[in-house]
C-alpha cells in the first residue's frame, strides 16, 4: 500500500517536472522573440541617428533646396521613440528605475537633437537666401561704381563665398575687414540703398553663419550616441543573465525530471525485489522458527492455531499430532483432559494453553523440572504470539547470584553499578553510608550528583574514553556527600559485558580516601614550605649526617644538595667559634630539644656571613633522635642595618664626626682618664671665619664640601689626638690630650688651624681663616670653673672671633677668668 502511493506520488512529480519544463522553455522562446524585437528598435535608432547626423552635413553644405528626405527622418525617429519609451513593446519597464532612467536620457537627447535640426534648418534657409542675393548686389554695385570687376568688388565676393564655403575665423575677419572698407567711400544718394542692402546681407550672412555654428556645437555634444550605447548594453547584459537563469532553471528541471524518471523506476525494481524477498523471508521465517531452543506458538484474533514449531509441540509429548491450523486453544485443552495426559497436573495445563496465549505479558511455568519463561505479545492483525524460553540455567545462576550478591552487600568498599548511559541501577549499604543517599533517592540518578565541581571535564572524558573502549580505568575524585561535604574516594570503574562480549552495565568499585588525602596535603604543604622558604633548611639523621637541604640552603651557602647529602655539617664551620661555643650549643639541644642564636658560618665561596640558627631534635615514640633540623637565615643585611643604624645615632651625616650625644660620652671618658693618669687635657672650639658667606652665596652642598676640607685639615694638625664634633654649623670642637701641658699647648697654638689654604669646590675657588679658643680646664686644679658642656669655652670663642681672622683666645679659670688673645 505505501509502496503504491509512492509510486503515485512520483508520477504526479514527475507530470508536473515536465509541464514546468514546457512552461520554462515556452517563456524563453517568446524573451527571445522580444529580445530580438527590442534589438531591432535599437539598431533602428541608430540607423536614424546616424542617417540624421548625415542629414545635419548636408544641410550644412546649403545643397539641398528642400527639406523632405529630413522631415522624413525627423518623422521616423518620432516615431522609433514612442516605440521605445513604450511599456508593451519598447524597453521601459522591463529591467529597473536607473535603465528606465537611461531610457528617459537618451530619448530626451533625441528630442533635443531633433528641436535643434528645425532651428538649423531655419537658419540654413536664411544663409542661403543671403548666398542668392549677394552676388547680383555686388554685380550692381560694379556696374554703377567707378570699381573695377578685378578690385574691390572682386576681393568682397571673393571673401563673401570663402566665408560660406569654408567658414573659418581668418575667414570672418577677412570679410569683416572689407564690409568697413565698405562704408569709407562716399556714396550718392542713388547708391546709398544699395550699399545698404549689401551691408545689411553680408551682417544678416554672418550672424546665421556664427548661429549655425553655435547650433553646430549644441548638436555636436548631445551625447545621443552614446546613450543608445549603453541602453543596448544594458538591455544585452540582462537578457543574457536571464537567458542564463532560464537556462539554469531548464537544466535542474531536466535534471529533476530524469531523477524522477530513474527514481520511479527504481522505486518499481526496488517493489519486485521486496516481493521477492518478502516470499523468501516467510520461508526463512518458518526455518529460523524451527532452528530456534525456544518454543514459539502463534494464534490468530479468534484463539486458533496459525503458526508453531517443533520445540512447541515437545512440550506436549505423545499428544502433539494433535496440533493442527485451526485447532482452538479450548479444544486443545479439552482433548488433553479428556486424554488425562495432564490429569495430575490440570493447572500446569492451563498456564501451558490458556494463560501463556490469553494474557499478554509474561509468567514462568515448570514443565519436567525445567523453568520455562513465557512471554506473550499482541500482534498487529490482533493475534497472540508467545514465546516458551527455557530458563533453568539462569534459575540456577540466579542462586549464586544471590550468594556474590551478599557478599557485594557486605563489602566495606563502596559498589555501584550503572546501565551504559551512566544510570545508577544498584549501590551497596556502604556507599548509602558513604555518600548520605538513600537507596531510593539513588536509583535511576547519574552518578554526577555526587559531582563537587572540583575534578575536570577532561578527566571524565578521558574515563568514559577508557571504559567505553572496554579497559579499566583507576583514578581518584572529589566528590560531594549529601549533605554538601566533599571526601575523597579512588575509584576502579570497568565494564560488565554479556557472553557476546558487550558490555551492558558499567561496575564502580571504590574506597573512601579522604584521611589519606589529609595526609598527602600536608605533606605536600610541608614540602612546599621547605622548597620555598626564604630561610635555609638542613635536615640530617641521627649520626648528623646531611639528608636534604632545601633551595634556599643552596642560595645562601652556595652549595648544591649533591655536594653536602651524607657530609655533616661542619663543612660550614668559619672557625671564628671555640669548641665550647659548640659543646654549650649541643648540651642545651640534647637537654632541651632545640637551640637558637647568631652563628658565623662560611660559604662556599670562602665568604664569612653571619646567620640566625635554630636547630631543634625529632624523636621517635620510644624517645630517641632520629633526626636534626636546622634552619637559618642570613643576616647580613639586618647587620648592616644596625650598624647603619648605630652610625647615624652617633655621627653628622655630613662630615662625619661624632654628634653631641657620642661626644658627651668621649668627652666623660677624657676627663675620667685625665684625671686617673694625671695627664693635662683641653676643650679646644675652632670656628670657620665667613663660613656664612661661602654657605650662602655658594650654596650649602659647597659649604659641606668645605666642612669635610677643615675637618679633615683640624685632625691632621692634633696628631690623632682629638675627639673632633660638630656642635654648630660654625664650630667644631676638639679635646688633645696630652702627659704634659706643653703638648697641648702646641697643638691650641699651631699655626696649621689658623691658616687654612684656598681650596676649590664644585668648581668654586673658597678661602677661610678660622679662629679658636681654649679651655685648659680639665684637669684636677682646674675642674672647678669648666662646665665641661663648654659654655666657658664658647665664650673664649666669642672673643676670639671678635679680634678677627686667625686669631684664638685661651681662657685659664683658676681664681677667675683671665684670657689672652693672639693672631
Amino acid at each position: 500500500m505505501k509502496q503504491e502511493r509512492f509510486i503515485t506520488i512520483a508520477a504526479i512529480l514527475l507530470l508536473l517536472s515536465i509541464v514546468m519544463a514546457g512552461h520554462f522553455l515556452m517563456q524563453q522562446n517568446l524573451a527571445s522573440e522580444e529580445y530580438t524585437a527590442r534589438m531591432e528598435l535599437l539598431q533602428r535608432a541608430n540607423q536614424l541617428n546616424t542617417q540624421l547626423d548625415r542629414d545635419v552635413q548636408r544641410i550644412l553644405t546649403l545643397r539641398p533646396h528642400h527639406y523632405d528626405s529630413v522631415v522624413e527622418t525627423v518623422s521616423q525617429i518620432r516615431a522609433n521613440r514612442k516605440l521605445i519609451g513604450s511599456t508593451d513593446v519598447g524597453l521601459r519597464g522591463i529591467i529597473d528605475k536607473r535603465f528606465d532612467s537611461q531610457i528617459d536620457q537618451f530619448l530626451e537627447s533625441s528630442q533635443l537633437k531633433s528641436e535643434i535640426l528645425e532651428r538649423i534648418k531655419l537658419e540654413a534657409a536664411l544663409l542661403r537666401n543671403s548666398l542668392q542675393y549677394l552676388p547680383g548686389l555686388i554685380d550692381e554695385l560694379h556696374t554703377e561704381t567707378k570699381f573695377s570687376t578685378s578690385d574691390f568688388g572682386t576681393h568682397l565676393l571673393g571673401a563673401f563665398l570663402n566665408y560660406n564655403l569654408f567658414p573659418s575665423s581668418d575667414h570672418q575677419q577677412r570679410l569683416e575687414q572689407l564690409i568697413k572698407d565698405l562704408k569709407v567711400p562716399v556714396w550718392t544718394e542713388s547708391l546709398h540703398k544699395l550699399r545698404s542692402s549689401i551691408l545689411l546681407h553680408l551682417t544678416a550672412n554672418i550672424k546665421h553663419r556664427e548661429q549655425i555654428s553655435s547650433l553646430i556645437i549644441d548638436y555636436d555634444q548631445l551625447p545621443s550616441s552614446q546613450l543608445l550605447a549603453q541602453v543596448r548594453s544594458r538591455y544585452e547584459s540582462f537578457y543574457k543573465s536571464q537567458s542564463e537563469h532560464f537556462y539554469t532553471i531548464s537544466q535542474i528541471l531536466i535534471v529533476l525530471v530524469l531523477s524522477l524518471i530513474a527514481g520511479l523506476t527504481y522505486t518499481l525494481y526496488q517493489i519486485r525485489i521486496a516481493r521477492a524477498a518478502s516470499d523468501s523471508a516467510n520461508r526463512q521465517l518458518h526455518d529460523a522458527l524451527e532452528s530456534i531452543s525456544e518454543a514459539f506458538v502463534l494464534f490468530d484474533d479468534d484463539n486458533r492455531l496459525v503458526l508453531w514449531n517443533r520445540q512447541y509441540a515437545e512440550l506436549f509429548g505423545e499428544s502433539a499430532d494433535l496440533l493442527q491450523l485451526g485447532v482452538s486453544q479450548t479444544e486443545l485443552a479439552e482433548h488433553y483432559l479428556e486424554r488425562g495426559d495432564y490429569a495430575a497436573n490440570s493447572s500446569m495445563l492451563n498456564d501451558l494453553l490458556l494463560n501463556s496465549s490469553s494474557e499478554v505479558g509474561g509468567s514462568e511455568i515448570l514443565v519436567n523440572n525445567c523453568h520455562y519463561l513465557v512471554n506473550s505479545s499482541t500482534i498487529s492483525t490482533g493475534g497472540i504470539a508467545s514465546v516458551y524460553v527455557d530458563i533453568t540455567e539462569r534459575i540456577e545462576m540466579e542462586r549464586k547470584l544471590y550468594g556474590l550478591s551478599q557478599a557485594v552487600e557486605q563489602s566495606p568498599a563502596s559498589i555501584l553499578v550503572t546501565d551504559t548511559k551512566g544510570n545508577i541501577e544498584y549501590v551497596n549499604p556502604k556507599f548509602v553510608e558513604l555518600t548520605g543517599y538513600s537507596e531510593e533517592e539513588i536509583i535511576g540518578q547519574n552518578p554526577r550528583i555526587l559531582k563537587s565541581g572540583k575534578t575536570s571535564s577532561e578527566e571524565y572524558k578521558q574515563m568514559w574514553k577508557t571504559i567505553d573502549s572496554g579497559g579499566e580505568w583507576r583514578g581518584e575524585f572529589l566528590n560531594k556527600h549529601k549533605n554538601g561535604d566533599l571526601y575523597w574516594e579512588f575509584a576502579s570503574i570497568s565494564g560488565i559485558r554479556d557472553k557476546n562480549g558487550e558490555i551492558t552495565n558499567y561496575l564502580a568499585v571504590k574506597e573512601d580516601i579522604t584521611e589519606r588525602k589529609q595526609v598527602e596535603e600536608q605533606l605536600r604543604i610541608a614540602a612546599a614550605v621547605f622548597n620555598t622558604s626564604n630561610e635555609g633548611i638542613v635536615v640530617t639523621n641521627a649520626d648528623n649526617q646531611i639528608m636534604a637541604v632545601n633551595p634556599s640552603f643552596t642560595k645562601i651557602t652556595g652549595y648544591r644538595s649533591e655536594e653536602v647529602i651524607g657530609k655533616n655539617p661542619n663543612l660550614l664551620n668559619s672557625g671564628q667559634h671555640g669548641p665550647e661555643f659548640y659543646n654549650e650549643m649541643w648540651v642545651q639541644l640534647q637537654e632541651k630539644g632545640y637551640w637558637e642564636g647568631e652563628i658565623w658560618n662560611r660559604s662556599k665561596s670562602g665568604e664569612v656571613y653571619p646567620e640566625w640558627l635554630s636547630l631543634s631534635v625529632i624523636k621517635d615514640d620510644e624517645g630517641n633522635v632520629i633526626e636534626h633540623i636546622a634552619i637559618f637565615s642570613d643576616i647580613t643585611q639586618r647587620k648592616n642595618a644596625e650598624e647603619k643604624i648605630r652610625w647615624q645615632a652617633n655621627y653628622d651625616a655630613i662630615t662625619g664626626l661624632p654628634n653631641r650625644t657620642l661626644f658627651r660620652d668621649r668627652l666623660s671618658s677624657a676627663i675620667s682618664n685625665a684625671h686617673r693618669e694625671g695627664w693635662t687635657s683641653a676643650l679646644l672650639f675652632i670656628d670657620l671665619d665667613h663660613f656664612k658667606i661661602v654657605n650662602d652665596t655658594l650654596g650649602h652642598a659647597v659649604g659641606d664640601d668645605l666642612l669635610k676640607s677643615g675637618v679633615a685639615i683640624f685632625a691632621k694638625v692634633c696628631f690623632g689626638h682629638p675627639s673632633p664634633s660638630k656642635q654648630q654649623n660654625l664650630t667644631r670642637p676638639f679635646m688633645p690630650t696630652a702627659p704634659r701641658p706643653s703638648c697641648v699647648r702646641r697643638v691650641i697654638t699651631s699655626s696649621r688651624l689658623y691658616t687654612t689654604p684656598s681650596v676649590t669646590l664644585r668648581r668654586h675657588k673658597a678661602a677661610a681663616a678660622s679662629s679658636s679658643s681654649s679651655a685648659r680646664a680639665l684637669n684636677y686644679e682646674y675642674a672647678d670653673g669648666v662646665d665641661y658642656r663648654g659654655l666657658t669655652a664658647f665664650a673664649s670663642l666669642s672673643m676670639a672671633v671678635s679680634a678677627g681672622r686667625r686669631a684664638f683666645n685661651r681662657l685659664r679659670t683658676r681664681g677667675g677668668y683671665r684670657c689672652a688673645t693672639r693672631r
